[in-house]
């Protein structure tokens, strides 16, 4: 794995509530991408999509993500998920899986090294978080950590 990984695990533990958290796994495939994404977040534009896994009791596998798509809006400071590419992929994994895997969340970055949400993201992720109506995570990548967060 790549170093930049170093600050990365591959499993994460999300506080719930006082004594509880969920597990958060990444796939392989997860943390090579995020590997990747980090390389460019200080140069490039904010890129994001669509978190795809598996939900089990206590725990929350993040297999893989849609990338940002053309029609998506990305500058310096934001990303916003509009092309419909993304949602063509939620159906196709959707009738492919059955169902087994699905929509897990959101993830996006942050030029900077030790990402935290501004107040838009939050403000966005409690409009997702009213959608989905089940266990979600929300991502942001980082050149060096990322931050997560988990709605149960």
């Amino acid at each position: 794995m790549s170093s930049l990984l170093q600050n990365i695990e591959p499993i994460m533990y999300l506080p719930i509530k006082q004594g509880e958290s969920f597990k958060v796994v990444f796939s392989n495939w997860m943390m090579k991408r995020i590997a990747r994404i980090q390389k460019s977040v200080l140069t490039n534009y904010e890129s994001g999509g669509m978190l795809f896994g598996v939900i089990r009791p206590g725990e929350l596998t993040i297999s893989f993500a849609t990338p940002a798509y053309p029609d998506d809006k990305r500058s310096k400071t934001e990303f916003v998920r509009r092309d419909k590419r993304h949602l063509k992929v939620l159906d196709s994994v959707w009738h492919r899986f059955g169902g087994t895997i699905g929509y897990l969340g959101e993830w996006h970055s942050h030029p900077e090294c030790d990402p935290h949400p501004s107040g838009v993201d939050k403000k966005g992720w409690n409009a997702v978080e009213k959608k989905s109506g089940k266990p979600i995570v929300f991502l942001i990548i980082g050149s060096e950590q990322v931050y997560l967060e988990g709605r149960i």
